[in-house]
C-alpha cells in the first residue's frame, strides 16, 4: 500500500449474504483443501462443439448469411429440430473467426458455474487473465469485485471472436443472464455472442435491436426449402417425384427434424409412405413409431433404455441396459444415423438429438413402464459417482426416490458450499416439499444453511428451531464438520435468543471440533468473541477474538479476518485508532495472496476498513457501506447489519449530515428492538444518541477539525501532533484555535470535556 490507510475499494460490491455475514474467506486453490473434497473439475465435452451428423445438408445460403454476420448478439431461438446446432456448426467451419463453443445444461444454472465455464471457453478465444480461474475457485469468488471486470476487458480487446452458447433455454437464473448481458455488450467490434435455445433469452433483445446490435434467426428463416428437401432425401438414396416432395413440404411445414424423420422412416419401410397431417410433435412421433418398426427389437430396447441419460458412453450404456458390446452398438447406431450426435472426435461420448431422445422416452415409457424406477436408479449411481449430481438428482426425483434424492443432496452439498456454488445446491432444495425435508435430519440440517447462506433467515430458523445440537449423532460427510457442530454453528450465527445462547452453542461447536486440525474450531471461537462483544463485555471479547486467530494459522475458514475485524472495531469503539487501524491492514494484508484487488471476503474485516476509511473523509467508503448494508439478510448474524448502520451513523456525524445520522439510527433502533437484548450495540447506539443530540447544538466541526480534536487527550505536543497527521504547526496551530472557539474553552483539558460532553470524543474508561 502506499499509504497507511487500508486499501480504497474502486468497485461497489455486492457480496451474497454468505460472504457479508459468515465470514469466510478462501483456501488456497488446489486440488484438495481441508474445507472439502476437490474443487471443481469441468466436464470438457461441454466446451466442444458437437460432431456433424453423417449425412447432413449443407445450408449454403443461410451459412452465406451468416458469414457476413458482426452482430454483437446473433439469436437462434427456434423449437426443437429446427437445425440450429447443425446450422451453427456448418458456420463456424465456413468462418475464418476464432470460436468457442459452451453447451448448456441445467448445471449451469448458477453464476459460479457458468462463470467456470466461460472463462474456460474465452481463454481459447482470448488474453484473459489466469487468475480469474483461481478468483472462480474460491468459496466466495470475487465476482463484481474481479471476475466481471477481466472478462469484459478480455472480451473488449479480443481479436474477432464468435462464441457459441448452446440450449440456451437451461438457463434461467437472472444473475446467469445479467453476466451473459454484460458480456455481450462488451464484445469487440468483429466478435459475436451466439445463443441457441428454444425460447428467447431473458436479454435487453429489444434494446440491442433498436440499436442494430441484435441479428436474429427465427423458425421461419431456418426451415428447409425445396432444394434443402432434395437435397437430404438424395442424401438417403430417395429420387421422390414432385407430388411426394410437396406433400412432404406440406405436412412438416419445412421442419427440418421432420424431413429427416421421413427420410430415415422411408428408407426402414423401402419408400415413401404417406404422411399424417397435425403438430410436429404428433408427426414425429408416427414417423419414429415407423422407423422403430423395422429395427430389431435388440436394437429398439438399446435405444429406449439409453435415452433416459444426457449423454452416453459405453460404459452408462452397458449399466443400464446389461450388454457388454455397448460401444459396437453406438457405431452401429450412429452409421445408422439414428439422430446419435458424437461428442467428442474419438467417439467416445454421444447424445441423442433433444428431439429424438424425448419421443424414445415416451415409447418406453408405453413398452417397458415397470422398468423405469430401476434404470433412473441405476443412472443416478453412476453419474453420482462421477460427481455429476444435478442429472443424479433428476434421475431419483424422476423415479419418485425421494428418500435416496435427499440422501444425495445432503451428502453432496458441501461440496458445491465450499466450491463457491451454494446456489446450485441451494437450488437443488426446491424439488422437495417442507415437511420432505424435516423427514431425514441431515437434508434438514443441509437445508438450514443453505437457507441461511443466501437469504432465506426466516426459514432456516424454522428449520433449526428443537433441531438440538447435542442429540445429533450422524456421522460428518467428507470435509464437512459433525452434524451437532454445523447444527450449533448455524444456530450461532441465526441467533434467535440473542447473544447468551449464541455464545453458548458457539463454545459448544468450539469443542467439539479439534484445536489445530478443523478450521470451525476457529470459526466457533470467532463467533464466541462477537457474542460476547454483543453482550457488552468488550474487554473478555479480545480473548476469543485473539485465540481464532492463533486457531486459524494455516487453516481455511475466514476466522481471522472476522476476529481482525471484530478487534479493529472494538478497537475503534474506545478511539484506539491506530490499533483499530493495525487490525484493519492485517486483514487486507492476508487478502493479498488472491491477487483480486479490493475484495474482502468478510463483514467484519470489510466494514473495518470502511469505518477507518470514512472516518478520514473517503465517500467510497460510505458508498461501501451502505451497499454492503442492502446486501445483507437481517436474520442472519443480526447483529451484522446493525453494526454496518452504526458505523454510517458514526460517518454520517463526522460529516455534519444530521439528517442522514438521524435516519440509519433510529433504523438500529428499530431493528434492535425486534431482535433479543444486545447491550454492547444497545450502548453504540446510545452513545452515537449523545453524538447526534450534542453535536445538534455544536457549531459545526470540520473533518480536519475532528482529526487533531481526536490527539487532544494525548500528550501530543503541537508540534508532534502536526507531525502524526503530516500538517504544518501553524495549521495544527489553526484548528486548535478553532476547536477553542467553537467549543467555548479555554484551557486544553477544557476543549476535550466539552468535546466528551459534547459526544464528540469517547468517554475515557476510568469516567
Amino acid at each position: 500500500m502506499g499509504d497507511s490507510r487500508p486499501d480504497r475499494r474502486t468497485t461497489r460490491a455486492v457480496p451474497s449474504p454468505a460472504a457479508a455475514s459468515a465470514g469466510r474467506v478462501p483456501a488456497e486453490p488446489g486440488p484438495h483443501s481441508a474445507a472439502g473434497p476437490p474443487a471443481f473439475a469441468p466436464n470438457v465435452l461441454k466446451l466442444q462443439a458437437p460432431r456433424p451428423l453423417r449425412k447432413a445438408v449443407r445450408r449454403k445460403d443461410l451459412v452465406g448469411s451468416l458469414l457476413g454476420e458482426t452482430a454483437p448478439l446473433v439469436l437462434f431461438s427456434a423449437p426443437a429440430g429446427s437445425g440450429k446446432t447443425a446450422t451453427i456448426g456448418q458456420w463456424l467451419e465456413a468462418d475464418g473467426r476464432t470460436s468457442g463453443w459452451l453447451q448448456l445444461d441445467a448445471g449451469d444454472n448458477d453464476p459460479v458455474t457458468l462463470l467456470q465455464y466461460l472463462a474456460r471457453a474465452l481463454l481459447a478465444l482470448t488474453p484473459l487473465d489466469t487468475k480469474v480461474l483461481m478468483w472462480l475457485a474460491l468459496p466466495e469468488p470475487p465476482i463484481r469485485e474481479a471476475v466481471l471486470p477481466a472478462m469484459v476487458k478480455a472480451v473488449s480487446s479480443a481479436p474477432p471472436f464468435i462464441l457459441v452458447l448452446d440450449d440456451t433455454h437451461f438457463v434461467r437464473d437472472p444473475r446467469c443472464w445479467e453476466i451473459l448481458g454484460m458480456l455481450v455488450e462488451a464484445v469487440s467490434v468483429g466478435s459475436s455472442v451466439v445463443t441457441s435455445g428454444r425460447a428467447d433469452p431473458p436479454l435487453h433483445l429489444g434494446r440491442l435491436r433498436s440499436k442494430d446490435l441484435l441479428a436474429e434467426y427465427r423458425f421461419p428463416r431456418l426451415c428447409f426449402g425445396r432444394e434443402d428437401t432434395v437435397a437430404l432425401l438424395a442424401l438417403h438414396g430417395f429420387e421422390p417425384e414432385g407430388p411426394v416432395v410437396e406433400a412432404l413440404e406440406l405436412a412438416t411445414e419445412g421442419w427440418p427434424a421432420g424431413v429427416y424423420l421421413a427420410a430415415l422412416a422411408w428408407k426402414a419401410s423401402d419408400g415413401p409412405r404417406p404422411l399424417p397431417s397435425g403438430e410436429r410433435r404428433e408427426i414425429a412421433d408416427y414417423l419414429i413409431s415407423e422407423m422403430l418398426a423395422d429395427q430389431s427389437a435388440d436394437v429398439v430396447r438399446f435405444l429406449t433404455r439409453t435415452a433416459i441419460v444426457s449423454r452416453l458412453c459405453p460404459e452408462l450404456c452397458t449399466v443400464l441396459t446389461g450388454r457388454e458390446d455397448s460401444a459396437r452398438l453406438l457405431e452401429a447406431i450412429e452409421r445408422e444415423n439414428l439422430f446419435l450426435i458424437p461428442l467428442d472426435d474419438r467417439r467416445e461420448w454421444y447424445r441423442y438429438h433433444h428431439l429424438f431422445r424425448e419421443l424414445l422416452e415416451v415409447e418406453l415409457k408405453r413398452r417397458e413402464p415397470r422398468l423405469l424406477t430401476k434404470l433412473h436408479g441405476k443412472a443416478a449411481e453412476w453419474l453420482a459417482a462421477r460427481d455429476e449430481i444435478d442429472e443424479a438428482l433428476d434421475h431419483l426425483l424422476r423415479a419418485g426416490l425421494v428418500e435416496q434424492a435427499g440422501d444425495l443432496v445432503a451428502a453432496a452439498w458441501w461440496s458445491r458450499f465450499v466450491t463457491g456454488r451454494a446456489w446450485t445446491a441451494r437450488r437443488w432444495l426446491d424439488n422437495f416439499s417442507p415437511d420432505e425435508i424435516r423427514a431425514q435430519v441431515d437434508l434438514r440440517l443441509a437445508a438450514s444453511w443453505l437457507l441461511a447462506l443466501t437469504g432465506e433467515s426466516k426459514a432456516a430458523r424454522d428449520l433449526t428451531a428443537g433441531l438440538e445440537p447435542s442429540e445429533l449423532d450422524i456421522a460428518p460427510r467428507l470435509g464437512a464438520p459433525s452434524a451437532a457442530t454445523m447444527a450449533a454453528l448455524v444456530r450461532a450465527m441465526l441467533a434467535p435468543h440473542g447473544p447468551l445462547q449464541m455464545v453458548e452453542d458457539a463454545r459448544f461447536a468450539a469443542r467439539l471440533e479439534e484445536a489445530g486440525h478443523s478450521p470451525w474450531h476457529a470459526v466457533a471461537l470467532s463467533l464466541v468473541g462477537a457474542g460476547t462483544w454483543l453482550g457488552g463485555d468488550d474487554e473478555g471479547a479480545v480473548e476469543p477474538f485473539q485465540e481464532a486467530i492463533r486457531a486459524s494459522e494455516g487453516l481455511p475458514g475466514g476466522a481471522d479476518l472476522a476476529a481482525l475485524g471484530g478487534l479493529s472495531l472494538l478497537a475503534a469503539d474506545h478511539g484506539k485508532w491506530e490499533e483499530a487501524r493495525a487490525y484493519a491492514e492485517e486483514a487486507v494484508r492476508r487478502t493479498a495472496p488472491y491477487e483480486a484487488g479490493d475484495y474482502l471476503p468478510n463483514s467484519a474485516a470489510r466494514m473495518a476498513r470502511d469505518r477507518l476509511m470514512a472516518r478520514e473523509g473517503d465517500d467510497g467508503a460510505v458508498a461501501d457501506l451502505t451497499d454492503m448494508l442492502e446486501s445483507l439478510d437481517p436474520g442472519f448474524c443480526p447483529w451484522t447489519p446493525a453494526s454496518v448502520s452504526l458505523c454510517l451513523t458514526e460517518a454520517f456525524i463526522d460529516r455534519g449530515e444530521v439528517l442522514a445520522a438521524r435516519l440509519q439510527l433510529d433504523a438500529v433502533q428499530a431493528g434492535l428492538r425486534r431482535w433479543a437484548p444486545a447491550p454492547g450495540l444497545l450502548r453504540r447506539a446510545e452513545a452515537f444518541e449523545v453524538r447526534l443530540r450534542a453535536r445538534s447544538s455544536v457549531e459545526p466541526i470540520s473533518r480536519a477539525e475532528l482529526r487533531v480534536l481526536e490527539l487532544l487527550p494525548t500528550h501530543l505536543t503541537t508540534a508532534e501532533i502536526a507531525e502524526r497527521l503530516h500538517l504544518s504547526p501553524n495549521t495544527v496551530g489553526s484548528h486548535i484555535k478553532a476547536l477553542h472557539r467553537k467549543l467555548d474553552a479555554g484551557r486544553r483539558s477544557e476543549v476535550v470535556e466539552k468535546a466528551v460532553m459534547a459526544g464528540l470524543l469517547p468517554r475515557p474508561p476510568e469516567q
